[in-house]
């Protein structure tokens, strides 16, 4: 646990019940009904680890406010155990064994579909201890299927626990454990780091420093618990069952995958499928007994992609909770992600791509320019114009380039975003049309607004040169083509390190981005 810290929330059980007030202004009354005392009994008998009453369930179910809400105090004692070399004696928490469980644990040798990721093409060695820095707090993704458990370190006792209970919501993972000492673990952001361990009992939070801690402030903790509280509430003799099962009786049999739901393909591509394509890579798709997926599917149905899982998988429309059976010991849910982009992970879209566009020809013995444009923040000004003067001076030095223009690209499958962008793809397409009209006769410019996805990552393959805004688009192009790229972006982007800006370390077997700096128009 070398850059962790740990942080004691308030006083032991401080945990206040409150509700929303802008729903019930009459906030004494509340105070005093017995939902408010049943509400209270059902955290605080969680928090010792003992079993809910079912009455106090009833109770609070009685209540009518959609979600209970946990107002934690502001009071905080920070240990921040980061720099302590020595013993370091901790009423709470043994720091020392705790860290160095947590070197194992954050250790990309932990699981053998990590074990390899070290021996990758990296852009360079900065690029290198970027992927590694992000990436061990994703490796316990490995670790869980291939041993089909979730089993975690107590930080106050030491035992080692088996998760009791799993749900995702909003993006975050909550994971369950037993014991004297109950505790959670929670896991959180788009390629979903183990971020915290949180033991109600002390009202204490082991923060791993994952660089996630906005999903660790006292009004997001008492969001996602508040849910928990209902979640009791619903299922008091699910939850009972669940505490009392022995940790040697606990095997799961119902082991899920659910995909991230990011709407955007480079989330998708950079976050939701790295893990994925780990697992397979490992021999541990047979240990996944489901695969769901939900939402706008850019890159095609994952049956598709990953025949592997394609007996096992379901689509659906995006959920926010993911709760299919609460305090079922058996059952363990876990979002797969990650932080880098493999050449397999590409090499199989790349493969799906060519086979869904059949024999459509790419330029192959022509060089390639791919030019990116947008339309509203972060666009180059008069692009219309600079774009044609930029394929006037490089068709005058070879005739034979190949321009490509895109802006906006569609997603294969089921598609749920792109009629929310539709007037931003028709001005996009006023700007190509400008273009291509003023540009010297006899060039060929190819207009990908409004083409899908696979096109235009088997155009980005071939490119050779990469013009592109920074953001999402650049890296349509950036994480496929083995060739150099220019990003132009504003001025705020050199605070960034030049090696660890996008499109400089995300993907493997990339030539790192070069930036071209420009300044904010002023509007008038």
């Amino acid at each position: 646990m070398d850059r962790a810290h740990v942080l004691a929330l308030a006083d032991r059980l401080s945990i206040v019940v409150e509700h929303d007030f802008l729903s019930d202004p009459d906030l004494p009354a509340f105070r005093r009904s017995d939902a408010y005392r049943a509400i209270g009994a059902l955290w605080r008998a969680q928090a010792a680890g003992e079993p809910i009453d079912v009455e106090d369930a009833r109770l609070a179910r009685q209540y009518s406010l959609p979600t209970y809400i946990l107002y934690l105090r502001d009071q905080q004692a920070f240990r921040n155990v980061q720099k302590l070399r020595g013993p370091y004696n901790d009423p709470m928490v043994d720091v020392p064994a705790l860290r160095k469980y947590m070197a194992t644990f954050f250790n990309l040798n932990y699981s053998s579909a990590f074990s390899r990721l070290m021996e990758s093409h990296f852009a360079s060695d900065d690029a290198m201890k970027t992927v590694e820095g992000v990436e061990r707090f994703v490796a316990y993704q490995g670790r869980i299927v291939e041993d089909r458990e979730f089993a975690f370190r107590n930080p106050v006792d030491g035992g080692m626990r088996k998760a009791r209970d799993s749900w995702l919501f909003y993006g975050r993972g909550i994971y369950m454990f037993g014991g004297p000492n109950p505790f959670f673990v929670i896991t959180a952001g788009a390629g979903q780091k183990v971020i915290a361990a949180y033991v109600p009992k002390l009202a204490l939070i082991v923060d791993f420093c994952a660089g996630n801690a906005q999903f660790l402030t006292p009004a997001m903790m008492a969001r996602t618990f508040g849910v928990h509280i209902r979640r009791l509430a619903a299922h008091p003799e699910s939850y009972n069952a669940a505490i009392r099962q022995n940790e040697d009786e606990i095997v799961k049999t119902d082991m899920v995958l659910a995909m991230g739901q990011i709407d955007n393909f480079a989330h998708h591509l950079w976050n939701h499928f790295p893990s994925l394509d780990r697992f397979v890579s490992a021999g541990l798709a047979g240990n996944v007994d489901r695969l769901l997926s939900f939402g706008t599917e850019f890159f095609g149905s994952i049956s598709d992609l990953y025949p592997e899982f394609a007996d096992r998988h379901a689509h659906s429309m995006k959920k926010t909770t993911i709760d299919e059976k609460p305090f079922d010991p058996s059952f363990l849910v876990l979002q797969p992600g990650g932080y880098f982009v493999s050449d397999s992970l590409k090499d199989r879209l790349l493969a799906r791509a060519r086979q869904y566009v059949g024999g459509q020809a790419t330029a192959a013995d022509r060089p390639v320019v791919w030019i990116g444009l947008r339309f509203g923040s972060r666009s180059w000004v008069r692009q219309e114009q600079e774009v044609v003067k930029i394929i006037a001076a490089l068709h005058k030095q070879d005739p034979s380039t190949v321009f490509v223009l895109d802006g906006f690209t569609c997603p294969v499958g089921e598609d749920y975003i792109t009629d929310q962008w539709q007037s931003t793809i028709d001005r996009i397409k006023e700007i190509v049309a400008t273009i291509k009209a003023k540009a010297p006769k006899g060039s060929e410019v190819i207009d990908l607004v409004g083409a899908d996805l696979f096109e235009a990552i088997l155009w980005a393959r071939r490119t050779d040169v990469y013009l592109a805004p920074i953001g999402t688009t650049q890296h349509k192009v950036g994480w496929f083509s083995t060739g150099r790229g220019l990003i132009y972006s504003a001025p705020g982007i050199e605070k960034t390190r030049a090696l660890r800006r996008p499109g400089c370390w995300e993907a493997e077997s990339i030539i790192p981005a070069n930036y071209v700096i420009g300044s904010v128009a002023k509007k008038r």
